[in-house]
């Protein structure tokens, strides 16, 4: 299973990672990167593990990770959490979000919000697929970036600490 921070995201190449890495700490896969392009200098801290042990873990290139299971081993969960504030954030978001879980309890949950979201409104008649898509396209942003104690990251680079049950939200278009 190969694991990577450095490949960036963007139609034509216009979102660059400057600066990246990946790093265990035990059985955490710790990463950061920076990007530029549709934000300049945002920095994006990862914490991850998987549900069952790796066998070995190898870093062929910089911001790349290969990690090699048991061989009779037939499904592996990867539980990530983000943070744009430091490493702490990536950490504390991904054990309040995933503590306990399993993929198929997250999934289920997950479908849930969605049917949820989406089942609003009742569309009759035209391709139900496209409307259906362009309505979920209406909530997928914008993006809650703080991490789950308040903390984010502000357009000037700064810490700043939110006042309970306040968000910080981005891309807002």
């Amino acid at each position: 299973l190969l694991i990577g921070v450095g490949a960036g995201h963007g139609g034509g190449g216009w979102c660059k990672a400057t600066e990246y890495r990946l790093s265990l700490d035990g059985s955490e896969i710790q990463g950061y990167r920076r990007v530029t392009g549709w934000a300049d200098d945002r920095d994006v801290y990862l914490s991850a593990v998987f549900s069952e042990p790796f066998l070995s873990a190898e870093e062929p290139e910089p911001g790349l990770m290969e990690f090699t299971f048991a061989d009779n081993l037939k499904e592996v969960t990867l539980f990530a959490g983000i943070s744009g504030v430091d490493a702490n954030g990536a950490r504390a978001n991904r054990v309040k979000e995933t503590a306990g879980a399993q993929f198929d309890g997250l999934r289920k949950r997950a479908g849930i919000i969605w049917d949820d979201a989406l089942g609003r409104i009742q569309v009759k008649g035209g391709p139900m697929d496209v409307f259906y898509t362009n309505f979920y396209h209406t909530f997928i942003t914008p993006n809650r970036i703080d991490d789950i104690d308040g903390r984010y990251r502000d357009q000037a680079g700064r810490n700043r600490q939110l006042p309970e049950g306040r968000h910080f939200y981005s891309t807002l278009s």
